[in-house]
């Protein structure tokens, strides 16, 4: 159970100044697939606006990143679409953009790898030994680097969510409380209480799949700030064990992820 007040936003009582624009993409397999950036290695140095990118391995759970500052997009990095779309966006101005997805992670579970947010964190009933309190040890630690090496606090301008494939045995009901209570909890953690979120759909192979789209999209109908994704004839390939139709291949990335962001843009001028 935790009743205080989270460490960004006490953080964020004593901070003034100039602020960067930040995303968050969180979630499993996919969202880190939406989310992997490199350097171009072919391009010239650019004065362009630049990413401050916090990347991770997918399978793991840190507790902090070494930030990376990104001056040109590899094109055939996955995350391309999103963030470079996002840079498109941002004014001429530098943007952060920091990954936190964890393969296979369930969000009804209470394991340390997954995003159960707890039985009622609204009253302080959170779960801290799973990857909310690795994350926002993560973020603390994310926030501290580009205040030192930037010189600027972070402004939280959205959440790009993908998770689904976890919960698909996960009772509806169930998942639909959980998914909303998720939400709050990032929303909790940035001190942002509408915080634009976009969550991309799952890929309907079977039934239990398409009624984890089917929650997403009736509590977005319910929530203002969330917007949902659907899929639309996107390239997808097989995952490491050679199971296909699971992961998106590249250009599903670029894809989905440039509708994302367009969404998020929506979503931030309502």
């Amino acid at each position: 159970m935790k009743t205080h007040l989270s460490t960004l936003t006490l953080l964020a009582c004593h901070l003034t100044g100039h602020a960067i624009d930040t995303y968050i993409v969180a979630g499993q397999s996919n969202g880190h697939r939406l989310s992997q950036l490199r350097e171009d290695p072919n391009a010239e140095a650019s004065e362009g606006p630049r990413i401050h990118y916090f990347g991770m391995e997918c399978v793991s759970e840190p507790e902090e990143s070494m930030m990376v500052t990104l001056t040109s997009l590899d094109p055939e990095s996955k995350g391309a679409g999103l963030a470079q779309s996002l840079l498109d966006r941002s004014g001429g101005e530098d943007i952060v953009l920091i990954q936190y997805c964890r393969c296979g992670a369930p969000v009804t579970e209470e394991t340390e790898k997954s995003w159960w947010p707890g039985e009622n964190p609204r009253e302080g009933d959170t779960f801290e030994g799973g990857l909310f309190a690795k994350f926002e040890t993560y973020l603390t630690r994310a926030r501290a680097q580009v205040q030192s090496e930037v010189g600027a606090d972070l402004d939280f301008k959205g959440l790009f969510w993908h998770q689904g494939e976890s919960a698909a045995s996960t009772d509806r009901a169930l998942f639909r409380k959980t998914i909303r209570d998720v939400f709050w909890r990032f929303r909790d953690i940035t001190g942002n209480p509408k915080l634009p979120v976009v969550a991309g759909h799952i890929r309907e192979i079977n039934e239990d799949r398409a009624k984890i789209n089917l929650v997403l999209s009736r509590v977005a109908s319910r929530d203002l700030n969330l917007t949902v994704i659907p899929l639309s004839n996107l390239e997808f390939s097989p995952d490491n064990n050679g199971k296909p139709n699971v992961h998106f291949a590249t250009s599903g990335c670029h894809e989905l992820g440039r509708h994302m962001a367009g969404a998020m843009d929506q979503q931030r001028s309502r």
